[in-house]
């Protein structure tokens, strides 16, 4: 039995080049290494060129990743710092709290936290300025709101302060994360 010249197409430098015959240029009266002939290099994957672009891939998403590496953090709204319990409703006589641990947060640096009330109205802004130190792997600050303490008694306007409130954190100016809570 004599072989078919289309066999030995698989016999030639294998796992060196692997060639893609799309199903709408098959003709079976013509074979297929003929049919491809002009368009043969356009259809043809070296096995090296590959291995190369997912390599560049990786690289250029790794240094993507240092390059937009800073400082994170982790924020909860509370009522009571001796007991970190997360907390979105908060009673008029409650004293409100953002707490914020930051990671990786070295030199100096302003942190913002702004009350909004139901109005949409800023009712307090809140700025803490700190050189942290390097040696400091986790720094925490908290900002708080109070309705009954200080200069804030909200008996008269009281239908400005009980609904939805927003807390808005941000850092050297640039805005990072919205709270929501409720003040009933």
């Amino acid at each position: 039995m004599k072989k078919d010249s289309r066999d030995r197409r698989f016999k030639e430098k294998p796992n060196t080049v692997v060639d893609l015959i799309p199903v709408t240029s098959f003709n079976p009266r013509v074979s297929p290494s003929r049919s491809l002939g002009i368009l043969a290099p356009y259809f043809r994957i070296r096995r090296g060129i590959g291995l190369r672009f997912l390599l560049i891939g990786v690289f250029c998403l790794t240094a993507a990743l240092v390059q937009t590496k800073g400082p994170t953090f982790h924020s909860i709204l509370t009522k009571d710092l001796n007991r970190l319990i997360p907390i979105t409703s908060f009673s008029r006589n409650d004293r409100i709290y953002l707490y914020t641990v930051w990671t990786g947060l070295q030199g100096a640096h302003e942190i913002k936290v702004l009350w909004i009330r139901p109005d949409k109205k800023i009712q307090e802004t809140v700025r803490i300025k700190e050189k942290i130190s390097s040696k400091i792997p986790n720094y925490i600050s908290w900002a708080y709101l109070s309705f009954t303490k200080g200069l804030l008694n909200i008996s008269p306007f009281e239908r400005n302060f009980i609904g939805p409130w927003k807390a808005q954190l941000f850092l050297d100016g640039k805005f990072l994360a919205e709270y929501d809570f409720t003040v009933f």
